[in-house]
């Protein structure tokens, strides 16, 4: 059975699904804006060690593409 994903129906359901997971990206990014606006020393020494822990450690960067994309979609 093939589901018209066009149709409100399925386009809705696809909506509530992924709201919690477009308010957590917004409020990720909204931090991001104003942890590389600041000019406060340690937040910027902790935003770069932060930012260099993370780009070691693979799967945690994994994790954060798929929480992103919405890799870990269910079939709708």
């Amino acid at each position: 059975h093939q589901r018209d994903i066009g149709s409100a129906t399925t386009l809705r359901r696809y909506e509530r699904w992924r709201r919690a997971d477009n308010r957590s990206m917004l409020l990720a990014m909204d931090s991001f804006k104003r942890l590389f606006s600041t000019e406060q020393p340690l937040l910027r020494w902790a935003r770069n060690v932060g930012l260099n822990m993370t780009d070691r450690a693979v799967p945690l960067k994994r994790l954060i593409m798929q929480q992103a994309l919405g890799s870990h979609a269910p079939r709708i």
